[in-house]
């Protein structure tokens, strides 16, 4: 073995100390920064769940809407047919007076 000078082992500790702390503080970012992202992938989470949410009721509110368009469009089909009804008993009142 080489022999290391105090000086030189002083220098090794101090650079030693000096990436220890870098790193300390790299995992204390490393750390924080994944909390974050773990709180933001909740919040995004709860809004696709939201969103989810909307789009079934725009679904259910678009098939009762549907159903109401087709009860409209029978009784537009029914409309001739009643006039036709009316103009004839209005015909029959008509003859009898």
């Amino acid at each position: 073995m080489y022999p290391i000078s105090r000086s030189r082992a002083n220098v090794s500790l101090e650079d030693i100390i000096d990436v220890s702390v870098h790193i300390n503080t790299s995992v204390r970012s490393i750390s924080e920064d994944s909390s974050e992202q773990q709180e933001n992938s909740e919040s995004v989470s709860q809004v696709m769940q939201s969103v989810d949410l909307a789009a079934q009721e725009t679904s259910q509110e678009s098939q009762w809407v549907a159903g109401s368009v087709q009860n409209l469009v029978g009784i537009c089909r029914d409309v001739p047919s009643c006039v036709e009804s009316l103009h004839i008993e209005e015909a029959e009142i008509a003859k009898k007076s």
